[in-house]
């Protein structure tokens, strides 16, 4: 069983950083016996495409569920708005515009 091997773990996602640039934010590779899952966040389709390449480059005929979250510009906006503006010690301000 796949679970049992955390060294594998450690190896795809060091791999999946490396592949990536280091794009996918809060990063797990998920090891289950009937699949490998990817989690995170990222910013970019491309990104996500890469990680997914990452796994297929040491475990190619693995079942493969890449539920990385790509966040835009736009959604990191919205959310934002949603919650109030982040807290960070300096007062930041945000331009929206209604589609």
């Amino acid at each position: 069983m796949m679970e049992s091997y955390p060294q594998l773990q450690h190896d795809l996602e060091h791999r999946v950083q490396v592949r990536t640039g280091r794009q996918i934010r809060g990063l797990v590779v998920e090891l289950r016996p009937e699949k490998v899952i990817l989690h995170g966040r990222t910013s970019t389709y491309y990104a996500k495409q890469l990680a997914q390449h990452g796994i297929r480059e040491v475990l190619p005929h693995v079942r493969l569920e890449n539920a990385i979250t790509v966040v835009t510009a736009s959604m990191a906006g919205y959310q934002e708005s949603r919650h109030g503006p982040a807290r960070s010690g300096t007062s930041q301000s945000a331009c929206w515009a209604d589609s």
